[in-house]
């Protein structure tokens, strides 16, 4: 094992060492593009593992206290969850007029309103999907710079192989004889690029489809704990009186 990898590696150090100055510049973009896609994915997967672990709190909370107690425990969510009950505690205490205390307050001592307002149901409604949809934003930021990175990785490899290969006929041309022995490092230095352009892509591709996967999971467990909230209410045809500060 130990002689195959110091053969592979000799291998590519050999041929990098082949490339003209463009085939090494595209070699180091590709070493550049890997570390990026790495980065992203790592720091990715700890977000997800993180927002999993905060979406999952709020949900058993809501389910075992319900809503008032689930409000009053506030400083114990974290991440997407604190804010979109934040925004719900803001548009309410909107919508009755009163301090985001005195809301809770109320909640604790007569219950939360079984019926809203068709006006007031709807802007409760839309302030908790405004943020719904932020966080969303949010949650896929960088996933579109690793989807390019998978497209684009094994292209470059490519351009680097045509690049060496064309160099490498055009200086056999020049000589005016087909020597192998001439044009064969050019041609492993080429090819190096489009090595090195798959080894970027093929894991960066498994790690995009990973986390798309996750990405999907944690934005409709987040979307499950909105309509969750917005369950403990129902519209009404008729005017809900206002909550009153104790």
């Amino acid at each position: 094992m130990n002689t195959l990898l110091i053969g592979s590696n000799q291998t590519l150090f050999y041929a990098f060492s082949q490339s003209d100055l463009f085939g090494k510049f595209i070699v180091l973009i590709l070493i550049f593009m890997s570390i990026l896609a790495w980065s992203i994915i790592l720091d990715k997967a700890l977000f997800l593992k993180t927002l999993r672990r905060q979406t999952a709190t709020a949900q058993n909370l809501l389910k075992k206290q319900g809503l008032a107690r689930f409000l009053i425990n506030i400083e114990k969510l974290h991440g997407p969850a604190r804010l979109i009950a934040e925004q719900m505690i803001e548009t309410l205490s909107d919508t009755f007029e009163v301090s985001a205390k005195g809301l809770v307050d109320s909640f604790i001592q007569d219950g939360v309103p079984a019926q809203l307002a068709p006006e007031h149901y709807k802007k409760l409604e839309s302030s908790i999907y405004a943020v719904l949809d932020k966080e969303t934003l949010e949650i896929e930021n960088r996933l579109g710079l690793l989807s390019s990175i998978v497209s684009a990785s094994p292209f470059m490899g490519l351009l680097g192989t045509v690049w060496g290969v064309m160099s490498a006929f055009v200086g056999m041309a020049i000589q005016g004889k087909a020597d192998i022995k001439a044009i064969a490092p050019g041609v492993s230095g080429a090819l190096l690029t489009t090595v090195i352009g798959l080894i970027v892509a093929i894991p960066a591709v498994i790690g995009f489809n990973l986390l798309v996967t996750r990405v999907k999971r944690e934005t409709i467990e987040l979307e499950n704990l909105s309509n969750q909230l917005l369950a403990n209410f129902s519209t009404s045809d008729t005017h809900v009186g206002m909550i009153h500060a104790s």
